[in-house]
Order: structure tokens, then sequence, then C-alpha cells
């Protein structure tokens, strides 16, 4: 079925530089202390079908944990987006359903937010087009659980 697949698992931990610390405060992370214990934690797939049918789908997902004043701070962020040689539309409606379906049950808003920041992220200037079909994609997303399961968890 694939002619080619990748999982890649990063996991690095360490101390928080000054500067890094004034990035994440700047988007709102205030938790976050010069010199601050850290994890991050990431996971990404992509997946080559034989059949040029069958379009590309690629995706990842990242955690990020700040250990500080006894206070962790938690986000996450990630993505999918499809590529297909040859386009069925049937495919791409399918694909951004599941996407919709996903983010609504969070946040009616999330989805139309994510699949433009998707857009953006993968528009080729000097083709002036974008890869593939779009997806989502999204950062700086709170860990809430709800029923055991947090937002980004259900999005991997």
């Amino acid at each position: 079925m694939f002619e080619k697949a990748a999982v890649n698992l990063s996991i690095i931990n360490g101390d928080i530089s000054p500067e890094r610390a004034a990035a994440m405060r700047s988007r709102g992370r205030e938790g976050v202390s010069d010199g601050s214990k850290y994890f991050a934690g990431a996971i990404s797939i992509v997946f080559h079908a034989r059949s040029p049918l069958v379009p590309t789908l690629r995706g990842d997902i990242r955690v990020f944990q700040s250990f500080s004043d006894n206070e962790t701070v938690t986000w996450g962020g990630g993505g999918a987006d499809l590529t297909p040689s040859y386009f069925f539309e049937e495919d791409t409606v399918e694909f951004h359903r599941f996407w919709k379906q996903t983010c609504d049950r969070y946040d009616p808003s999330y989805y139309a937010k994510f699949k433009k920041w998707c857009d953006e992220y993968f528009y080729i200037p000097m083709r002036k087009e974008h890869r593939g079909v779009g997806g989502i994609f999204f950062d700086d997303l709170e860990f809430e659980t709800e029923g055991g399961l947090s937002r980004v968890e259900e999005f991997l």
C-alpha cells in the first residue's frame, strides 16, 4: 500500500533560555520563567501511497511543558494536510469534513481559523499556489481535559 512512510518522534528537555522565555511570554505564556525546566515532545507522520490515486497525508502533533515555581504550563500544536497527485473532490470534501467535525466539538471557530493558518503556511509564493488541498494547522492550544481526553490529544 505505501511506497514510502515515515514516523518521527522527538523528545527533548532542558532549561529555557531568557530569550526563549521572553518569546513565549510574548505569546501569552505568562507562567514561563527564565531558566525554567521544560519538556517538548512531537510526533510527525507522512504517508506516500504506491498508487498515485491515493493522496499523500502529512500530520504532526507536539506538546510543550514548562515547569517553574510549582507551576506546570502545558500547550500544544500540530496539523494535518492532504496532497493529492490526482484531485478527487470527494477525498477533499471528506478530509475537510472530518477536521471540521473534530474542531467543532471544541470550538466552532477552530476549523476556519486552523484551515486559514494551514492555507497561509503551505502557500508557495514562487508558484502562486497552495500545496495540496489544505488541512489544519494550529499552535499554542491549551490542554484542557474534557472526559479524560485533551483537545490536542484528539487531534492526533
